[in-house]
Formats: structure tokens, C-alpha cells, sequence
């Protein structure tokens, strides 16, 4: 169980493919990708991070062609604010 904060999506030029990519994601173990979806490994979102300590986290995201197998890596920072 966990928050769901981020939904990602692939732009591919090749119109020819199959257009169906997985995701996968390094340098953390507070976050999980369920389908395209960036989820939180923590159940209670707010209580369970540290986030007076702790506000951002940097991630890494692989989005891999199905059809080809071409991958494109990109770096992502996740910031989080008290409302």
C-alpha cells in the first residue's frame, strides 16, 4: 500500500512500435513504479517520512521500449512542502 505521486509517460517518434514501455526505478527504496504510476513505499505518507529532516529525494527513472528494447534514463528530484 501507498500514495500514488506521479503517473509517467513516454513520448516515442517510432509510430511504427508497439508503443508499450516499462518503467523501472534506482536509488531508493521509498518509492515503487506499479504500471507508469511513482507510488510511496509507506502506507501513512505524511507520518512515515521524515520529511522535517529529509525533503528531497533524488530518483532514477528507466522507461524501456517493449518492442526495441531502447531505454532512456532520466534523474528526478522529488521535493516535499507542509501545507
Amino acid at each position: 500500500m501507498g500514495t500514488t505521486i506521479g503517473t509517467f509517460f513516454t513520448d516515442d517518434p517510432d509510430i511504427n512500435g508497439n508503443n508499450t514501455y516499462s518503467y523501472s526505478i534506482s536509488n531508493t527504496s521509498r518509492f515503487r513504479i506499479e504500471s507508469n504510476n511513482l507510488i510511496t513505499n509507506y502506507s501513512y505518507f505524511y507520518n512515515d517520512f521524515d520529511n522535517e529532516n529529509e525533503k528531497n529525494y533524488n530518483i532514477t527513472i528507466t522507461s524501456t521500449d517493449n518492442d526495441s528494447g531502447y531505454s532512456i534514463i532520466k534523474n528526478f528530484t522529488i521535493i516535499f512542502t507542509k501545507l
